[in-house]
């Protein structure tokens, strides 16, 4: 049985300018992965998860914003729920396809 995890790394983005040419690179944590099991879904441990990883990438590097891709990991997970879960932690998205940020 799959066990509950969160991933989560600092990763980087390039900045192009209209020549494009990347001009600046900006550093951002990114949430690879939030997984519970569907049995164990609906106790509150992906939002515990969530919580616990945002606080410690902020005490690691608080001056890096904080994103993730709103994609199921699974074919149970109703897109719309997942996008309003995140949103009901402080993620809202960005336009950009699937991601989100925490605001």
């Amino acid at each position: 049985m799959t066990k509950a995890f969160i991933s989560y790394s600092v990763n980087c983005e390039d900045q192009y300018n209209a020549d494009g040419e990347v001009f600046d690179s900006v550093d951002y944590w990114l949430i690879g992965n939030v997984f519970v099991p569907v049995e164990e879904r609906g106790q509150g441990k992906a939002r515990k998860m969530l919580i616990d990883a945002i606080a410690e990438m902020k005490t690691e590097n608080s001056m890096l914003d904080i994103k993730l891709w709103c994609e199921p990991q699974d074919d149970d997970t109703d897109i719309e729920l997942l996008a309003a879960f995140y949103e009901g932690v402080g993620f809202e998205t960005t336009g950009n396809g699937a991601e989100m940020i925490l605001c």
